[in-house]
């Protein structure tokens, strides 16, 4: 696509845009005959989109005298939108729950940094002075916070109470509210938790499989026409779309399962004409036989 950056590395980037943002803006850079002969990515909040009442949309960047182009220039892949002009933000939709997940993993660590075994309240019926109190929390915290001193024997004296206080982990139901978390932001992003490491119950191979077929089927291949329909819109001419180009993500990498499944679709495939045997010596990364 261009000087910095290999096709995976760019395909990478317009996904996480995606994905993430709902909009990824590429500058297109072309010859004298309309080709692309350089893709250049736009940083998110770089580019505005300008719709009027009827017409082509213009496309401002950011930057000293808010150039505009049209589309000829700017490749505007979105993905689900409202108004048709830009993507929805999975950020703006999930954000209360992304929040909700962000704050669990705040109080997770600060309940294993600062929690002290015993925790609560020291009271006394003496008064104290403002250093006194100073005095008091650090020594407790010295010799009770933190992980390290968890389940030490707490020696109180001078008329002290301790008064326990604090909701332990488990009764805030803390690891089952950061794994409901995590499947709710997977529910938003309609990826299977299983994809992202997540084990939900056990299943056997078959059904796994299964899962990792749906994947393909209800999460991927969406995101795949909408890149391969909208790379053709913006980025073939009339004179490639004439000689039968096409945009095509090859994906059968992510579905050629075992030796055996594989032996018998090429198998299938060379026997009833749809492939030649160097064909699938190729897919094989095998090298092609003369003749």
């Amino acid at each position: 696509p261009n000087s910095y950056q290999t096709s995976f590395e760019f395909r990478e980037w317009v996904a996480l845009q995606l994905a993430l943002l709902g909009n990824a803006y590429v500058f297109v850079t072309r010859n004298a005959k309309g080709q692309p002969i350089e893709l250049i990515p736009l940083p998110h909040g770089s580019v505005t989109p300008s719709n009027p009442a009827f017409g082509e949309v213009f496309y401002r960047l950011n930057v000293t005298g808010n150039p505009a182009y049209t589309q000829k220039n700017i490749w505007h892949l979105k993905g689900p939108s409202w108004d048709s002009r830009e993507g929805l933000s999975l950020q703006h939709i999930a954000a209360n729950a992304m929040g909700l997940a962000s704050d669990l993993e705040t109080f997770g660590s600060a309940l294993f940094k600062n929690g002290a075994v015993p925790s609560g309240i020291l009271t006394t019926d003496a008064m104290l002075t403002p250093e006194q109190r100073q005095q008091l929390a650090q020594a407790w915290n010295e010799q009770q916070a933190g992980v390290a001193n968890a389940h030490k024997t707490a020696v109180m004296g001078g008329g002290l109470k301790f008064e326990a206080i604090t909701t332990s982990g488990k009764d805030a139901q803390f690891i089952e509210a950061r794994r409901y978390q995590t499947e709710e932001i997977c529910r938003v992003m309609r990826v299977d938790p299983l994809m992202v490491m997540q084990a939900t119950d056990s299943a056997a191979y078959a059904s796994i499989e299964q899962r990792f077929l749906a994947h393909q089927t209800h999460t991927l291949n969406p995101w795949y026409a909408r890149f391969e329909q909208s790379a053709e819109a913006s980025l073939l001419t009339p004179e490639d779309v004439a000689l039968g180009y096409r945009v095509f993500l090859d994906s059968r990498e992510m579905t050629r399962g075992n030796a055996t499944d594989q032996a018998t679709y090429l198998q299938t495939m060379k026997q009833n004409g749809f492939m030649t045997t160097n064909e699938a010596r190729r897919i094989l990364n095998y090298p092609k036989l003369d003749g």
